[in-house]
């Protein structure tokens, strides 16, 4: 699912005719020239000499697969939006791909800035499987019936979303600004409060929201297989390696209960869900970790966090035809989402 960029040697991109590189394509990469027409092509001219061509399926292509039917095709044609966010902040450049399905109170940006309706953004993993702005596709239409506007959006490195105008940059040269990028969005998308669902390391982004700008974070958080840890979520790099082992406990606790009463004045509600066994490449320990973290912040504090586990039988991955994986779940999991 992540973008695999293609090297195009040859004369430089203003002497050769884009027509001309797209015909040969084909024989480059392997298929007929209709193949790629279901392809977004992002061109981009990296030295003299060399071209890095992105191959992006198209939302139209993805609409076609054989997992949605006819109805979610519809509804898809009738209210998908699609914008390229571009905002420089922090010293870098960004371009955050973004799919929007807004609902009639929201459809006007001014509407969105006096908070009159209610938004959902859905953040998707930075490993394993579900990894494109699709990811929670199948769950949009219910999401959006009860009433919430939906919001996705790709991190850069994912999909057409780039960081300084690079589009195969890693997770780790942006991770530790996430929260920073999303203030970001809200200020293009001009939102002011927004509920979230997210899987995987998506959900980090959540948690620090929650802690440094709770105010943004409606109470409605909804997880799947959350890889978190806790000494990202609760800032303890900055903690004096002097202070021993007592004063990194000290100082740990002291965090919990920080972002426990954060999550207390926010009203916030979390329902977590994690299937044993569904392992996400590189984040083992992270998952274990953050089911960890989230248990200890139940401890003492009254903060309503509720976490269930679930079987394949309910929830799974799925891929469509253009090789896009999206999560699949049953009604079960279906009425969680529509608590938002």
């Amino acid at each position: 699912s992540r973008p695999q960029a293609q090297r195009f040697a040859g004369s430089p991109i203003f002497s050769k005719d884009v027509g001309e590189i797209l015909a040969a394509m084909p024989q480059r990469f392997g298929g007929s020239p209709f193949d790629h027409i279901s392809h977004n092509h992002d061109i981009l001219q990296k030295q003299q000499d060399v071209v890095e061509i992105d191959l992006q399926p198209t939302d139209e292509a993805v609409m076609w697969a054989e997992l949605f039917k006819e109805k979610e095709r519809h509804f898809f044609r009738k209210h998908l939006e699609s914008e390229l966010l571009c905002f420089s902040a922090f010293g870098q450049s960004y371009q955050i791909d973004a799919r929007m399905m807004w609902t009639s109170d929201m459809r006007d940006p001014m509407s969105r800035q006096r908070q009159t309706g209610r938004t959902v953004i859905c953040l998707h993993d930075l490993g394993g499987r579900l990894t494109d702005i699709w990811a929670w596709a199948k769950l949009a239409m219910t999401i959006y019936k009860s009433g919430a506007s939906v919001v996705w959006i790709a991190w850069p490195g994912f999909g057409a979303s780039k960081a300084s105008g690079k589009g195969d940059c890693k997770p780790e040269s942006w991770m530790n600004l996430d929260y920073q990028i999303m203030t970001a969005i809200y200020t293009k998308l001009r939102i002011k409060m927004a509920s979230f669902v997210a899987c995987g390391r998506g959900c980090r982004t959540v948690m620090r929201l929650i802690q440094r700008t709770g105010s943004l974070v409606r109470p409605e958080v909804f997880m799947y297989n959350p890889a978190l840890s806790a000494d990202e979520i609760l800032d303890m790099q900055h903690v004096h390696p002097g202070s021993g082992q007592a004063g990194f406990e000290k100082a740990m606790a002291d965090q919990h209960w920080r972002i426990g009463q954060a999550m207390l004045r926010g009203q916030h509600r979390v329902w977590v869900t994690h299937t044993p066994g569904c392992r996400i490449p590189g984040f083992e320990v992270l998952q274990q970790e953050g089911l960890d973290c989230l248990r200890r912040l139940t401890d003492g504090q009254g903060v309503s966090i509720s976490i269930t586990e679930a079987s394949s039988n309910h929830i799974c991955v799925a891929q469509v035809g253009v090789r896009v994986p999206v999560l699949l779940g049953d009604a079960k999991f279906g009425r969680c989402i529509r608590l938002f």
